[in-house]
């Protein structure tokens, strides 16, 4: 089972997350964007990346509930006068909330994160009956 939909490539991502999605309304979040992340599966474990930098790991919430891993920013700034003003700011993040189905190979009591240099990495390691077993000599008779 894979952490995440295949898109059509004869679509483009707004089509296929149209006719794709589970009709679940989003979590609510400010700004108009979500950071991007990068699902990357290695032998024992999947990682998760998320790009979300200028934050502090204090300010991140991950939650693991009935099969669902939820991975929230909430911060709070305060008002101050911006220097240099900005006439315009995509790489800002208040709050978020992404949320991804765990499949049942995955072990949701060990998983981890760490926070590095504007990277966000959330490890899900794959149970001991989902790793690969190593290749076997049969030896002939």
């Amino acid at each position: 089972m894979n952490l995440i939909k295949t898109q059509n490539p004869w679509f483009p991502a707004i089509v296929d997350e149209l006719f794709n999605s589970s009709w679940r309304p989003a979590a609510p979040h400010k700004g108009g964007t979500l950071p991007a992340v990068n699902i990357i599966e290695e032998d024992k474990a999947y990682q998760l990346e998320f790009a979300v930098p200028g934050k502090d790991k204090n300010d991140f919430e991950i939650e693991v509930e009935d099969g669902v891993l939820s991975v929230g920013l909430q911060s709070s700034e305060t008002q101050e006068t911006l220097t240099p003003r900005y006439t315009r700011r995509e790489f800002h993040y208040d709050a978020f909330k992404r949320t991804f189905t765990l499949p049942d190979s995955i072990d949701a009591n060990k998983i981890d994160a760490q926070y590095r240099a504007g990277v966000l990495q959330v490890t899900l390691p794959k149970r001991k009956e989902a790793l690969p077993e190593p290749k076997k000599k049969i030896s002939i008779n």
